[in-house]
């Protein structure tokens, strides 16, 4: 099997000094900086049917399921006891809202998750991404219309683009 050519097993430190030994504080930073990118290109590629799952609750059109109460309730229980033992404020239960998950999971698609396939006996790779929304479907005419007023004035007519269209003033 040949190995991802992104993926390095060894650091090269860029710019090492010339006349003194590298510090080791710059060694451990270097050393980091390289596992946590490498680490991005380890990315495991999923099945098809799984990529669709994500990428509905992506898009928002499949719900993000709360947890459940009792999961949460074992959670306030074990911060409560925390706090009584430490005698300190440990935090406290946060709701992550659905546009947040939604947003993790937009972040997830388009950095980290391949997609596999087979194409003529051969495996492709790809990258998921997040599908694009729908345009928005043309207004109807007679919203493009507007309406008239009692004096005869006819306003709010607007464009295909859903803009006011502004009329000279007679």
């Amino acid at each position: 099997m040949r190995a991802d050519p992104d993926v390095t097993t060894k650091l090269v430190i860029d710019n090492p000094p010339v006349y003194k030994p590298l510090s080791k504080k710059r060694e451990v930073s270097s050393l980091w900086r390289h596992y946590t990118k490498q680490k991005r290109y380890l990315r495991a590629p999923l099945p098809p049917e799984e990529i669709q799952h994500i990428q509905d609750i992506a898009t928002g059109a499949k719900p993000i399921s709360p947890p459940p109460p009792q999961f949460r309730d074992a959670v306030i229980q074990e911060l409560m006891r925390r706090r009584e033992e430490t005698g300190k404020f440990v935090g406290r239960w946060h709701r992550l809202s659905p546009r947040f998950m939604r947003r993790r999971y937009q972040m997830l698609l388009s950095e980290y998750i391949p997609m596999i396939s087979e194409e003529n006996g051969n495996w492709r790779v790809k990258p998921a991404a997040v599908p694009k929304k729908p345009r928005a479907l043309p207004l109807d005419p007679s919203h493009l219309a507007g309406y008239t007023l009692s004096n005869g004035t006819t306003v709010g007519e607007v464009d295909e683009k859903g803009a006011f269209i502004q009329k000279p003033v007679v």
